[in-house]
């Protein structure tokens, strides 16, 4: 096996993060804290510290490429259902909030991140994983306003998920989540207008039927495993929105005479190469190749010629647009 094929398993390392996560939440006490705390100051000080760290060849595809992928719903799904019952035995409310940010964190950046890649797919089985990934989070109408919202109107005022220059991060969730869920309502209701069986072929309300269902069935089992169904939802909706906000903030694309908008193209995304965002999110940060051509497959995604560049990789970014003033201070100037 070639040295170029042989890095399709740096992928696996994500798996990694989800193992370092249970074991710390099997360990108890301050380990339940370990998911969040590798995330959000482990990979931010390395991206800090070493801002051109990059993962230098880009690996070809294999079938262990898409495996990692089709594992990810059973592998989360298995770590909800576990670590619920890991936030049921734990007393300290310090320690349950450990659980819920760390599973979120897990759930948010491997299984959306995944879902995002699984949506674009041609094949029907595989988006369903998808699917299945963000209904994990509650999230189900996300995979329609990315995909038919988002990628036709980025970098517009149309797009709830393109951030405006120095528009706060707090109030992009609110926009990009409510404006994403009524465009993902308005497109399915135009998509089935007319046919028979309306509401079973509405998909985004057999989203929500299926979350309150999976949230009734969990109320039957123990009340208290609302708190951490929802608290590691929301964990993981507020991560994907503020990874929303940094890949295309304050970039906008020139409206035309005749009022349409010209072509997207690698101006419109911000890229990184950072080893860790690539390696852990699945070269998500190669995102103006991404929204050049949707299906290529992420092991094949490649930095693109004239692409803009964030200043580090996911982490920090998100960290540090958490101090908008910091954010814009260090983003105004390049954009």
């Amino acid at each position: 096996m070639s040295k170029s094929k042989s890095l399709n398993y740096v992928f696996a390392y994500s798996y990694v993060l989800v193992a370092l996560t249970a074991t710390g939440i099997y360990l108890g006490s301050v380990f339940n804290w370990i998911g969040v705390f590798i995330i959000f100051v482990i990979f931010p000080m390395v991206e800090f510290l070493f801002p051109n760290l990059k993962l230098i060849r880009k690996p070809d595809f294999n079938f262990f490429s898409d495996l990692l992928l089709f594992a990810s719903p059973v592998v989360l799904t298995s770590l909800v259902i576990w670590t619920g019952f890991k936030f049921l035995e734990t007393s300290l409310i310090s320690e349950k909030w450990g659980i819920v940010l760390s599973v979120g964190s897990i759930t948010g950046s491997l299984g959306i991140t995944i879902a995002h890649e699984l949506v674009h797919r041609k094949e029907s089985w595989q988006r369903a994983l998808g699917v299945w990934n963000l209904l994990l989070v509650n999230f189900g109408h996300w995979g329609v306003e990315h995909v038919f919202g988002h990628h036709k109107t980025v970098g517009t005022q149309e797009d709830h998920a393109s951030a405006i220059k120095n528009q706060w991060l707090y109030s992009f969730w609110l926009a990009d989540y409510f404006g994403g869920l009524l465009n993902s309502f308005q497109f399915e209701r135009k998509r089935i207008q007319g046919k028979k069986f309306y509401f079973l072929r509405n998909r985004i309300l057999n989203y929500s039927v299926i979350s309150i269902l999976l949230t009734y069935a969990l109320y039957i089992v123990n009340p208290s495993l609302i708190a951490f169904w929802w608290g590691q939802s929301i964990v993981a909706i507020l991560l994907l929105l503020s990874v929303d906000y940094i890949e295309h903030y304050g970039l906008r694309r020139t409206k035309k005479a005749n009022g349409l908008y010209e072509p997207v193209n690698v101006q419109h995304s911000w890229d990184t190469e950072s080893y860790i965002t690539n390696v852990i999110l699945f070269n998500l940060g190669l995102h103006s190749h991404h929204h050049m051509k949707a299906r290529v497959p992420y092991q094949e995604l490649q930095p693109q010629p004239g692409a803009r560049t964030m200043p580090y990789g996911y982490s920090a970014m998100i960290l540090m647009a958490f101090v908008p003033p910091l954010y814009f201070k260090k983003m105004n100037s390049i954009i």
